[in-house]
């Protein structure tokens, strides 16, 4: 399968091009795990395109065959250890359209990494302004933790040397946004008269914030998971100005950010009487206090008070929450709770990876193995053993049935796999601050395991 984009008018073909690397099948002993594996590298081979910054996903078929900001960083986050050549044309072809300048109509800001690119007739003739579009929150600090992570793996510093205005710039809209609400450090996000979408963090579909009683949340808002996205790519700035660029002043200054969110996060989102973080804050202060899948994300940027993980992973299993194929977006405990919306109630396999990368960060070795079985198990039920970008957030009563309009193949949903195999084995680079730990203590992905510890 071909996905055709205006990226590049050369060929797409591997025979046609050395660009575009192969993306290597995990094997393992169970055949239904390995024929996800097996599509799923066919998968991401669909939706890696040419660049001449070199190779970057695209998000998705049929709706979003295009170069996403969040999606194509995380979904290069996943498979860094195994592919790091589309971590480095990731962030290069975001780093080239960085914004310079203030555009209100494109959502841009000084720094900042687009939302979603679009080269076709409407963007051509100014109908649509996607060219690029740059209302995301969380795609800048995304860019900064991903280019940390991949000179951790790589050990390329040049990475660092090349990109450092785009580095000074990123950190700088980062902090700028901290600063937005003068009485906390949260980065909150808004919204326009003339804006298609309402919110820009990952959850970006009409109604996708609730509180529990199912009323909407509007924004200005202010993500958990966004809030965690922060402190990680704080943490991470520290470590490239420490060790890289030489600048321990501007490195000081950065970890007193990032502990500044980290202990005003925890005070501010924590939800006594639900014993969880709340899904947002309101501009006003309010927290949205619906149980989701957001605060699993914050165990992935280690923004979660070590003294509460268990309670945390305790709510994440469930049953409101843990639907045995996977983590439900938001609970059937809260009234707008719909296993068939598409952010509501369904489950998302890359926010599954991501939740299960933050259990292995915790050392929650038992509930990484639980949760990756849960997602390859429900791909086995899907055509292909494909995994999809989104599928309804039933019980396991009951198969698992696709959301209707999900991308299929899509990049994020592809890459998932990859980053179970991580969170299982234990691998991280050597300068992490993640420890290493196997999780795979049943071997039922053994040889899987084995195979990525080896690369």
């Amino acid at each position: 399968m071909n996905v055709k984009t205006s990226i590049d008018t050369t060929p797409s073909s591997r025979l046609a091009t050395t660009s575009l690397p192969d993306i290597p099948v995990i094997e393992t002993e169970t055949e239904t795990y390995s024929e996800t594996f097996e599509q799923a590298a066919a998968d991401l081979e669909a939706l890696t395109a040419h660049s001449s910054h070199g190779p970057v996903l695209l998000a998705g078929a049929p709706w979003f065959a295009t170069v996403f900001g969040r999606d194509s960083l995380l979904t290069a986050f996943q498979l860094l250890p195994v592919v790091p050549e589309i971590a480095v044309g990731t962030l290069s072809y975001l780093a080239d359209y960085q914004a310079t300048s203030y555009d209100p109509a494109h959502r841009a800001e000084p720094g900042k990494i687009f939302h979603e690119i679009r080269h076709g007739e409407l963007a051509r003739r100014g109908e649509i302004n996607y060219d690029p579009f740059y209302g995301t929150i969380d795609a800048t600090a995304l860019w900064i933790i991903l280019l940390d992570e991949t000179v951790r793996w790589t050990g390329d510093e040049k990475l660092v040397e090349q990109s450092a205005s785009n580095l000074d710039t990123a950190l700088e809209w980062v902090t700028n946004a901290m600063d937005a609400v003068a009485d906390d450090p949260f980065v909150y996000y808004d919204t326009t008269d003339d804006s298609r979408l309402v919110h820009t963090a990952w959850k970006d579909s009409d109604m996708s914030v609730q509180y529990a009683d199912g009323t909407e949340a509007t924004p200005p808002l202010a993500s958990a998971e966004v809030q965690g996205y922060t402190y990680d790519a704080l943490t991470r700035g520290v470590h490239l100005l420490s060790t890289v660029l030489d600048e321990p002043n501007r490195a000081d200054a950065l970890e007193s950010r990032a502990n500044q969110i980290y202990k005003q996060f925890n005070r501010k989102f924590w939800l006594p009487g639900r014993s969880y973080y709340a899904a947002a804050l309101t501009g006003d202060g309010q927290r949205v206090d619906a149980y989701t899948s957001n605060v699993g994300q914050c165990l992935w940027s280690g923004i979660i008070d070590p003294d509460r993980t268990d309670t945390i992973v305790d709510q994440l299993f469930s049953d409101k929450l843990y639907s045995g194929w996977g983590i439900r977006s938001m609970s059937t405990a809260d009234d707008g709770y719909s296993p068939v919306s598409y952010h509501i109630g369904s489950v998302w396999p890359h926010d599954n990876s991501l939740i299960a990368l933050g259990l292995a960060r915790y050392g929650y070795d038992d509930r990484v193995e639980q949760l990756s079985k849960s997602i390859l198990d429900a791909a086995s039920n899907h055509t292909d053993n494909r995994i999809p970008e989104v599928f309804c957030g039933f019980s396991d009563q009951t198969k698992p049935i696709s959301y209707p309009e999900s991308c299929e193949p899509q990049a994020w949903g592809a890459g998932t796999p990859y980053a179970l195999v991580r969170a299982l084995s234990g691998v991280n680079p050597p300068d992490s601050d993640v420890s290493q730990n196997s999780s795979d203590e049943s071997g039922f992905i053994s040889a899987a395991v084995e195979w990525f510890a080896a690369q």
